[in-house]
């Protein structure tokens, strides 16, 4: 086996051992030379034996050492004591790792490594060590150089942060201070607040807060973090999310960030959960008040009809019952209608960008999307100014979008996930056409197309008649069923309109259709007053008048005021057989009365029906419903005059006389 130290490839001849030796000693010689250490060797009382010679070169301060001279006592004190360790190491371990001290030169300072090992004995003494002394100047520069660059780079880093950096001395002062800290307190240069105290940044209450929670939390954990409250200089007031860390020697090192924008949009965000709870609070209080209405002024109608005709039986006792009646029916009424006021919320109008209004609902739906669902925006780069209650837009935003979310939830998982797709752009012509679920866009009037579409379940044809019906919900104990009707009635009140487009398994699209102009839906004529009646006689002799209500008493009441009158009757409880008996004469009708909630056929299916076989007969829409606009999924019909329930005798004659003089005058014009 091969020596480590072995040069020849055969073993020399005894005659030639000499001259290989030496030559084996001049080639070693030749290789330590070349190594750029020193090398000491030491005996076993640390005393030297050799050295590479020029000790450390010729720019060593050192003086030559002397054989047999301790190692130690050879050295300056500094570096003695190096050595000391040095060799004290290798005894402990067998071998010592770098030690690095510096020389001081004339022409500047070099720095030097120093690493020691045990020696094998050789002779029968004890054994050495072998010191190996390097220079490592040039290396240590470049580190030296290295770490001034990474502290060059951390400053710059620091000072280019979006994020408050400051650090202070284990007495408060602050020694840094980046630039986005110093903006955040309303400081132009580091020289205003280097060498201030921390609490001159903070109100004293906020400043003791800081001292008696942050710091003893630095001492006891090393970190600290929470919410404050800062002080600019200029006197305002800084909301601040801190993080304070206890630095090593001393001093914190604090992180700060302006939160001010961040608890605006909080504030606003409650807010506008605060306006949309509020408004579905309003919402339920009108929808049951709207039931309610329509029940309760049908029987009021009943009574008040009644109570009419037993006045005009004769004078006497009925009179003044009957008198009673009617007054109590009169107070009804006026309970009812303030009971319907319960629901009503005051309009906010203004001019508004809808795509903000897109963004914020998208944010705070997005933290309660399930199943692997994304919620994208395509909206256009322009703003789209529209007149609006934001809140009204908000409502129906959500609602759509949280019915879409909710129906994703309960859809079985898939890999590639659900999208739901918020869009805002112009309405293209088939969109304006309809059919429409709800509402109907009016003639003349701008829109936008806002358009709230998903690729989940979709909703199968038999429920899509029922979605936008109060109380209707898919989402069981869940679900309040006043989503869907709530955009419906935010939409009749701004004249909008809302489409769906849905299959199963095919996803659903709601488009809504929304004015760019606000414009209060014009109001239908209202019966005639005693002053603008004219020359109305109230007498109807002659008159043929279809009248449909499917509540009975009723019926008989409004089919009894036109007898009286001289009217020929024929009342319906089926709408059904109305529009029959309109399609089989449509000319024999001079007036056609209708209620407007009707099963089967709407007062407004029977109106438009009428206005498309007979478009001279006038038609009189009598409801119990207030909010019967809401209600209606296409264009209004033509209605000659709108009565509510309930409603006096008069003001129904004076309504049906004027309505047919009002045809008989167009016709004569025409």
């Amino acid at each position: 086996m091969m020596t480590p130290w072995a040069f020849r490839s055969k073993p020399p001849q005894p005659s030639d051992t000499e001259a290989a030796l030496r030559e084996e000693r001049d080639r070693l010689q030749a290789m330590l030379d070349a190594m750029p250490h020193m090398l000491v060797e030491l005996d076993g009382d640390r005393r030297l034996v050799r050295c590479r010679a020029g000790w450390l070169g010729p720019r060593s301060p050192l003086p030559e050492p002397v054989r047999g001279e301790r190692f130690e006592d050879a050295l300056p004190a500094p570096l003695a004591r190096l050595a000391r360790q040095v060799l004290d190491e290798v005894d402990e371990k067998g071998r010592s790792a770098g030690h690095e001290y510096e020389v001081p030169l004339a022409e500047g300072r070099r720095w030097h490594s120093v690493s020691a090992s045990r020696l094998p004995c050789v002779t029968g003494g004890s054994a050495g060590y072998l010191v190996v002394i390097s220079d490592t100047t040039e290396a240590h520069v470049q580190r030296q150089q290295a770490e001034q660059r990474a502290r060059t780079d951390l400053a710059a880093a620091m000072d280019a942060s979006h994020d408050g950096i400051a650090i202070t001395d284990p007495d408060g002062r602050y020694l840094y201070m980046n630039r986005a800290h110093r903006e955040m307190f309303g400081f132009t240069s580091p020289e205003e607040i280097i060498g201030r105290s921390w609490r001159d940044l903070y109100a004293p209450e906020v400043a003791d807060h800081i001292a008696a929670v942050a710091l003893p939390a630095l001492e006891a954990e090393g970190g600290w973090r929470g919410e404050v409250v800062g002080r600019r200089l200029d006197g305002s007031d800084l909301p601040q999310e801190v993080s304070l860390t206890r630095k090593a020697g001393g001093g914190i090192i604090c992180m700060s960030r302006n939160i001010a924008k961040r608890l605006r949009e909080q504030q606003e965000q409650a807010r506008l959960r605060e306006e949309l709870q509020m408004a579905q609070r309003r919402e339920i209080i009108g929808q049951l008040a709207s039931g309610l209405a329509h029940d309760l002024n049908n029987l009021l109608a009943a009574i008040g009809g009644s109570a009419t005709l037993i006045r005009d039986l004769g004078p006497g006792a009925a009179e003044a019952h009957a008198q009673r009646i009617l007054s109590a029916t009169e107070q009804a009424g006026a309970l009812v209608r303030r009971f319907l006021s319960l629901g009503q919320r005051q309009s906010n109008r203004s001019r508004i960008d809808l795509r903000a209004l897109l963004h914020e609902a998208a944010d705070l739906v997005r933290a309660g999307l399930r199943n692997r669902t994304r919620l994208t925006l395509a909206l256009p780069p322009e703003p789209v100014w529209v007149e609006a209650d934001p809140t009204d837009i908000l409502q129906v935003v959500l609602n759509l979008v949280i019915n879409a979310r909710d129906a994703i939830a309960t859809a079985p998982p898939r890999e590639t996930g659900y999208e739901i797709t918020l869009a805002l752009g112009a309405p293209d012509p088939a969109q304006l056409a309809g059919p429409f679920a709800a509402g109907a866009p009016g003639a003349g009037q701008g829109y936008v197309a806002l358009t709230v579409s998903d690729n989940g379940p979709g909703i199968a044809p038999e429920t899509q008649a029922r979605v936008f019906q109060p109380y209707f919900s898919t989402k069981g104990a869940a679900g309040t069923g006043l989503g869907l009707a709530i955009v419906t009635g935010v939409l009749a009140a701004n004249h909008g309109a809302v489409a769906l487009a849905s299959a199963p398994g095919a996803g659903t699209r709601f488009t809504v259709l929304w004015p760019i102009e606000a414009h209060d839906l014009a109001e239908a004529p209202a019966a005639p007053t005693a002053a603008t009646a004219g020359a109305l006689t109230g007498c109807l002799t002659g008159r043929t008048v279809l009248v449909v209500d499917d509540h009975a008493d009723v019926l008989r009441v409004l089919s009894a005021f036109l007898e009286q009158a001289g009217a020929e009757v024929v009342p319906c409880a089926d709408p059904r057989d109305a529009l029959a008996a309109l399609r089989d004469d449509p000319t024999l009708w001079d007036l056609l009365v209708t209620d407007f909630d009707m099963p089967h056929v709407t007062g407004a299916d029977l109106g438009q029906a009428a206005n498309e076989l007979a478009p001279d007969l006038p038609v009189v829409l009598i409801t119990a419903l207030p909010d019967w606009r809401s209600r209606m999924t296409r264009a209004t019909p033509r209605f000659a005059s709108v009565l509510g329930k309930p409603l006096a005798r008069s003001d129904f004659l004076t309504a049906a006389e004027a309505a047919m003089r009002s045809a008989e005058a167009a016709d004569a014009v025409g």
